[in-house]
């Protein structure tokens, strides 16, 4: 399949993906996200350094070092070349010729529970396999239209590779408002976003057009919120289920039945397989109901879903616990499973304290210290832990 899909990533393509992991290490550096509407803007003269977005030299060497990795340069000895140039079109034009010297794999970067980041690679010719084998489950797309960051795998194999293996146009409607996207929806699209995103959408109401259809992935979509976008006149949906570490591992078009694993994968035992790779762990505990189909019941390594994002609200707690005046805390996520938030309990050291000022100091220390979808969207403050006579957390 590599043979006839494999083609060369497109400058326009190139250039959205680089624009994402800039902004991201940006945001590692410095704990503020800047703005989706200005990323999506950027074009090939937008200067990546102090004088242009904004990244100090240390921010930028990191960057750079993040796209050489991720399109692994360093292969062909093209990362120093980076730091020489400083405008976004530049750095696609290396990353393009880097690319047609070698460009096997693909390596994207996850943090784990400890928060220390981690590298997940991957043969560039899976990632056209299945973001070929996706798109035609999806119902041979004539437009992909994009509402998730495509430096991230699955935004990365649903509107990077399967536009440039399919030669289709694309739509970045990141920057869109939630209730003006459905009217930018046309028929044969391929819609790809979130659970989350796509319950903002729900809320904010609307009709789709005539034969659109849905992707859904990075958590569970509730079988709720599908109904309600099949009332709205969505034509199909398809979640998929993976990681970064994986890539995608099973799909489903009816969310109340088991994922199907993808072809190309064997289960082996509580692991899986594919031709030519050793057996990896599954990113979660599962139920198998046959060889082939299986239903995720819980996470492995603690991690929840926010917003799309993958984040780990044990590490969210000991943040926490470093601010002054906090001896202790529990973090967990809150609200429904489509728009969830995390939410926490801070425990004063002081007898007698002010909850809305200590409320306010922390909250100022999470934007400082924590990522927007780490942030605890309530705080509330005691004297103890709310724990039962079990020892365990109880509502608050």
């Amino acid at each position: 399949m590599c043979d006839e899909y494999c083609r060369p990533l497109p400058i326009p393509l190139l250039m959205r993906v680089i624009a994402g992991i800039v902004a991201d290490e940006y945001a590692r550096e410095t704990k503020r996200s800047l703005p989706v509407g200005e990323v999506v803007a950027w074009d090939a003269a937008t200067q990546l350094d102090e004088d242009g977005v904004g990244l100090d030299s240390l921010t930028l060497l990191k960057a750079a070092q993040r796209v050489a990795d991720f399109f692994a340069m360093r292969d062909v000895g093209y990362e120093d070349y980076l730091l020489v140039s400083r405008t976004l079109g530049e750095w696609a034009d290396l990353v393009a010729q880097s690319l047609a010297v070698k460009g096997e794999t693909v390596t994207f970067r996850t943090s784990g529970s400890t928060g220390e980041p981690k590298s997940c690679t991957h043969p560039f010719a899976h990632m056209v396999e299945e973001a070929v084998a996706l798109a035609r489950l999806a119902g041979s797309p004539q437009r992909i239209v994009s509402c998730v960051a495509p430096h991230h795998i699955y935004g990365f194999l649903h509107t990077i590779v399967s536009a440039a293996a399919l030669s289709l146009e694309t739509v970045d409607l990141r920057a869109a408002p939630p209730g003006a996207r459905l009217g930018r929806f046309r028929s044969g699209d391929l819609v790809v976003a979130t659970p989350h995103l796509w319950s903002l959408m729900a809320e904010a109401g609307g009709r789709f057009a005539e034969g659109v259809t849905a992707m859904t992935s990075t958590a569970p979509m509730s079988a709720e919120l599908a109904d309600r976008l099949a009332e709205m006149g969505l034509t199909r949906l398809v979640e998929i289920y993976g990681s970064s570490e994986t890539s995608g591992i099973g799909w489903r078009a009816d969310l109340r039945a088991p994922y199907e694993l993808l072809p190309w994968w064997t289960r082996v035992g509580d692991r899986i397989a594919r031709a030519g790779v050793e057996a990896v762990a599954l990113p979660d505990v599962v139920e198998w109901r046959d060889a082939r189909r299986l239903r995720p019941v819980r996470r492995e390594d603690g991690a929840v879903q926010i917003a799309g994002v993958n984040v780990y609200p044990v590490r969210v707690a000991e943040t926490i616990r470093r601010f002054p005046g906090v001896t202790d805390c529990i973090v967990r996520r809150s609200g429904r499973g489509d728009d969830s938030r995390l939410e926490a309990f801070v425990v004063s050291a002081s007898g007698a304290f002010n909850k809305d000022a200590m409320a306010r100091g922390i909250e100022g220390y999470c934007q400082r210290n924590l990522t927007a979808p780490e942030r605890p969207a309530r705080i509330e403050i005691g004297r103890g832990l709310p724990l039962d006579a079990m020892g365990k957390p109880t509502a608050w």
